[in-house]
């Protein structure tokens, strides 16, 4: 019956399709550590359930029948994030019928309500760098021992791509070491910013203000919104030792905004963020630290964090630092 049909198909959403994608999700969001062979697995098995769907799409308008049903509900909503994040352009070619149907199931005013406007993805957000996985495996001692030096995997792959631009910059006065080891360990962080100020190197560094331009529908809601700023960040995880930053969230639930300032070696805008994947979903400024508004405005930024301190004419509630 149609009955049994949709309870079939429920079950199939939520543990066969559901879990893997959710754990390939998190992993592109970088919630979770990427274990290639983890994400490998989640993903070969949201594929199969997709032709699946695919198959069914291709005999009849909804995936239980002829009509809708809580089993194209259940799908449309679990699969709203795979086809904003993962499911791109290549990767939906061969599901065509399973893109209609969720693209026309989108457009609702029911949908849209909950989700807002769904844009597809056009590129995959790409995986961050993988954890490497360690295998223990029982070492059989040889009849002679060799002794042989490890291949410098490593060292190859940094001499291939040669050294950082920004290594090669003049030495500066500002350590930023000492000012990060400072900024983490002071609870009140505007009490900082004196040091920081007497010793900025402005010839050797450079100082961003950052701001999300959100789509419609999104930054609604808290913890999605906390999702698109750790993404954002999992991104910068190369160039974390060049740079510092905080990057937070700003609002009342329903009107939620992403910004923050971020400062890094050099005077220009550095290859690593021009690279950034979201880079373009932002308007980005240059601090001019001769300008007194300029450098409240990152005190402001960096000096409160704390949740109902207000920036910009917004409470904090949340955010992290870089």
């Amino acid at each position: 019956s149609e009955v049994a049909q949709v309870d079939n198909l429920l079950y199939v959403i939520s543990t066969d399709l559901e879990v893997p994608l959710t754990h390939w999700v998190l992993t592109v969001l970088g919630q979770i550590p990427h274990v290639p062979s983890t994400v490998s697995a989640a993903s070969a098995n949201v594929k199969k359930i997709l032709f699946i769907l695919e198959q069914r799409l291709k005999q009849h308008p909804y995936i239980a029948g002829d009509r809708l049903t809580l089993a194209d509900v259940s799908a449309a909503n679990t699969l709203v994030l795979g086809f904003k994040l993962i499911f791109d352009e290549k990767y939906r070619k061969p599901l065509g019928h399973l893109t209609k149907w969720f693209s026309a199931l989108a457009a609702t005013e029911q949908f849209t309500s909950v989700w807002g406007p769904i844009k597809l993805a056009k590129v995959a957000l790409p995986l961050p760098a993988a954890k490497v996985e360690v295998k223990h495996e029982e070492v059989k001692k040889p009849a002679e021992e060799v002794k042989t030096a490890p291949a410098p995997v490593v060292e190859e792959e940094q001499k291939k791509k040669g050294p950082n631009p920004l290594d090669l910059l003049p030495p500066t006065t500002f350590i930023m070491d000492e000012w990060k080891k400072l900024y983490a360990n002071t609870k009140d962080k505007a009490s900082t910013l004196p040091w920081f100020w007497e010793r900025y190197d402005p010839e050797g560094f450079s100082i961003w203000v950052f701001k999300y331009n959100k789509l419609e529908g999104e930054c609604q809601v808290l913890y999605r919104t906390n999702n698109l700023l750790n993404g954002f960040l999992q991104r910068m995880e190369e160039f974390r030792k060049y740079s510092f930053g905080y990057l937070g969230i700003y609002g009342v639930e329903p009107e939620l905004d992403i910004a923050g300032c971020f400062m890094w070696r050099g005077t220009e805008i550095a290859e690593e963020m021009k690279e950034h994947p979201q880079i373009e979903s932002f308007t980005i400024l240059k601090i001019d630290t001769s300008n007194e508004a300029h450098r409240a405005l990152v005190n402001d930024y960096w000096g409160k964090t704390e949740e109902e301190d207000i920036v910009e004419g917004k409470p904090v509630l949340d955010g992290k630092y870089w």
